[in-house]
């Protein structure tokens, strides 16, 4: 899988791997080449075994956080997007940061993103990307693939289908 580093990971991907345990994933696939903004932490510490797990991987060095500096554009460009009422914090602040500087965000919000990493000119990747890619590198196994996604499901993760098999129907993907 092609992406422009970093992979700016906000808060609904992050929490499909961790409520399965499979955080190592993102981390074999991704490590160093990954930012996780200081509002996306902030986000993810409602739910503290959710932000334990993600703040393992930052303190493991797979993940690197950003914060923005009052009055720098990205500050300035995550407050239009919040005061918009459009965003959330979280992807507000992926969002900005991508305005920014290069990279690649990692969001499962499409109806809320898509748009703006387009404009941008932007590559987005989803939990059904990384899965996807995850098997390609034999990294995981099909069956493995459909058992994680059936755990997110389980977790009331918004997958495009029941499980990964009808995902890769749904896209025409031989695997």
């Amino acid at each position: 899988m092609l992406i422009e580093a970093p992979l700016v990971l906000d808060t609904d991907l992050l929490s499909s791997f961790a409520w399965v345990n499979r955080a190592d994933i993102l981390c074999a696939m991704f490590s160093k080449n990954m930012v996780v903004p200081e509002e996306v932490l902030v986000e993810l510490q409602r739910i503290q075994h959710i932000f334990e797990k993600i703040q393992k991987c930052v303190s493991d060095g797979h993940m690197g956080t950003v914060e923005f500096i009052t009055g720098s554009p990205e500050a300035t460009e995550y407050f239009l997007l919040v005061d918009s009422g459009i965003y959330g914090s979280g992807e507000a602040a992926c969002m900005a940061y991508l305005k920014h500087h290069p990279g690649t965000m990692g969001s499962n919000n499409l109806a809320d993103v898509f748009n703006y990493c387009q404009q941008n000119t932007r590559r987005l990747i989803t939990t059904c990307d990384i899965l996807l890619e995850a098997c390609r590198i034999s990294f995981i196994t099909r069956a493995t693939a459909n058992s994680i996604w059936e755990g997110m499901i389980r977790k009331r993760r918004r997958l495009p289908s029941s499980t990964f098999d009808g995902y890769l129907a749904l896209k025409g993907i031989v695997l």
